[in-house]
């Protein structure tokens, strides 16, 4: 298994990844493999990149899933944020005295 953590991602950083991972695969074997990627809101360039991967491992035959979303964490901050004062459901917290109460990421991405 393998993970990778991006947010706002300079463009060089995607333009590695996709040939890096498509080279772990090979290296490990198609068939012992299943990529699983989750992207949420990304503002940049990720879900192209996100695609362009999976365009590839199709043609190679690799096993995966990549879900794209447009929720992004502030949308979720913002649907379902709890008032000020109420008991904050798990996975919330507040950062600072006196701040909105947040949504984890780790939970968001859940």
């Amino acid at each position: 298994m393998t993970s990778f953590r991006t947010r706002s991602t300079p463009p060089a950083s995607t333009n590695q990844w996709n040939p890096a991972l498509l080279a772990l695969v090979e290296r490990l074997g198609r068939a012992n493999v299943f990529v699983n990627v989750h992207e949420s809101g990304s503002w940049d360039d990720t879900k192209a990149a996100l695609a362009e991967l999976d365009a590839e491992l199709e043609v190679r035959g690799v096993p995966r899933s990549v879900v794209t979303s447009n929720v992004t964490h502030q949308d979720e901050l913002e649907a379902n944020r709890p008032a000020q004062g109420v008991a904050l459901p798990k996975g919330w917290i507040v950062p600072s005295k006196g701040a909105k109460p947040e949504m984890r990421r780790i939970p968001f991405l859940a």
